[in-house]
């Protein structure tokens, strides 16, 4: 299977162990188009449904050997520290 990019999570982020952190990557040897638009979504939900955070772009340029992501996306305790523990598993 081939792919042409990378999505990367950061547990406990680089500097600040506070963050759940997140980039895409897209490869420098992928198609032979140099840029793309793409749409995407990357939520972190509960195990209830409702969503905790999430963010989406539309009509993104990602090019090659380039990326972009949040080394900031939502704080691990609004993931990890929630009172009824949705998100974690049962």
């Amino acid at each position: 299977m081939e792919r042409d990019g990378l999505l990367s999570l950061y547990p406990r982020r680089f500097e600040d162990g506070n963050y759940i952190g997140y980039f895409l990557y897209r490869d420098k040897d992928c198609s032979s188009v140099n840029d793309i638009e793409i749409d995407y979504e990357l939520s972190f939900m509960a195990a209830d449904g409702s969503t905790l955070q999430e963010y989406k772009a539309i009509n993104r340029t990602m090019s090659k050997d380039k990326g972009e992501g949040w080394p900031n996306f939502v704080t691990r305790n609004k993931v990890f520290l929630r009172k009824d523990h949705a998100f974690l598993a049962r």
